[in-house]
């Protein structure tokens, strides 16, 4: 059967920003499968020409009409919309042909999402169906609390993030059979970049407290160091996998969310933008030959 949608050997084009957890995992993967990208900094909720994901410049460009990042152009004007659908794209137009570790010189050969018809993918997808009710909704917490008014009390929301929480730790994250990754295994899948992108999302933040630091708004029923040791574990594993450091530039500069601040949201939101960007463009001007990088900041 012919590929309706077959990778381009024209340069992919991202649209999203990297305050943006789905965004930043859709870079991750197209960073450690070393695919030269064109990143386009669009902004959700803004309706400027360009830059806005509200105007109809980029509504245009999907069936859906989405004004949602990211997206990602393939070519020919055809995009995909929600990460998910791009995590598999990317991993199933770049399958390796042998199963390889997280390493530079790997290149397509990384395997983050496994053979069709496996047990491992299964588990990879079912944590990708799982994610959009349950992982997902943390994103949506830390996101009122970058858009000036909008904030909502993190404690408010706590019995939610705390059972998400617990299902991480005892459920994909159990270690039972000594699996180190949320499909089982000594290597991380698309599942897993997608996740982490929700975790740090609130805790980098200081909007929820997974490690017992008493930072964040966990509340004291789940304060102890030892609430989520596999959750922790996880993430400081994930956090030496390559480009992580660039890729999460702009959630690092934006810093806590509930500590005051002399600088104005918006500037600290646009600087932090700003710092993502260019940590970015330096990943792949360090391993590519010349991507392409714009930004309108």
């Amino acid at each position: 059967v012919e590929e309706l949608f077959p990778m381009s050997s024209s340069l992919l084009k991202l649209y999203g920003v990297p305050l943006s957890q789905p965004t930043r995992s859709v870079v991750w993967a197209l960073l450690l499968k070393q695919l030269p990208f064109e990143f386009v900094l669009t902004v959700p909720g803004l309706d400027k020409p360009n830059i806005g994901a509200r105007h109809e410049s980029f509504r245009s460009k999907t069936r859906t009409r989405s004004i949602t990042v990211p997206l990602l152009e393939v070519g020919d004007g055809a995009c995909i919309t929600e990460s998910a659908a791009m995590l598999m794209y990317i991993c199933e137009t770049t399958r390796p042909t042998t199963t390889t570790t997280t390493s530079r010189s790997n290149n397509n050969d990384l395997d983050l999402y496994g053979s069709p018809g496996t047990l491992y993918k299964a588990t990879i997808d079912s944590y990708l169906h799982w994610h959009h009710t349950n992982t997902r909704v943390l994103g949506f917490i830390a996101s009122s609390y970058m858009m000036p008014g909008r904030q909502s009390p993190v404690e408010n929301n706590q019995v939610e993030i705390h059972k998400i929480l617990k299902r991480l730790e005892k459920g994909w994250l159990s270690s039972k059979n000594g699996e180190q990754y949320i499909a089982g295994g000594p290597t991380p899948s698309i599942a897993d970049l997608l996740c982490y992108d929700e975790i740090v999302q609130v805790t980098w933040t200081g909007l929820v407290n997974i490690d017992g630091s008493g930072s964040g708004g966990s509340g004291d029923h789940e304060s102890s160091p030892s609430s989520y040791p596999n959750l922790v574990a996880w993430t400081q594993r994930m956090q030496q996998l390559p480009y992580h450091d660039p890729v999460h530039a702009a959630l690092r500069t934006l810093g806590n969310l509930k500590q005051d601040s002399d600088i104005p949201h918006g500037k600290r939101l646009s600087r932090a933008t700003k710092a993502g960007m260019e940590a970015i463009q330096q990943a792949q001007q360090h391993d590519f030959v010349q991507p392409a990088h714009h930004s309108k900041l």
